[in-house]
């Protein structure tokens, strides 16, 4: 994951899984390749790490980090 950008997503209202797999399908129905592991060598890799309920976003570019970031935003709604 060297020169990549991260970012720790920790949602108030979805589980670390169910943020994980609706971020993947949105990303995919948008064009992006998104991985779930760390080997991937995909531009979006997103780790769920449910005891933290938290999703560590790894991602090619700052602004598709964003990109990924806002998406979380507005999905984490009560």
């Amino acid at each position: 994951m060297a020169k990549r950008n991260s970012a720790r997503i920790a949602p108030l209202y979805w589980s670390a899984d169910e943020l994980s797999k609706k971020l993947t399908d949105i990303l995919q129905a948008q064009g992006y390749s998104v991985g779930n592991n760390g080997g991937a060598q995909a531009p979006v890799i997103l780790l769920p790490i449910s005891p933290l309920n938290s999703v560590i976003v790894f991602a090619a570019s700052e602004p598709v980090l964003n990109h990924v970031l806002r998406w979380a935003t507005e999905l984490d709604q009560p």
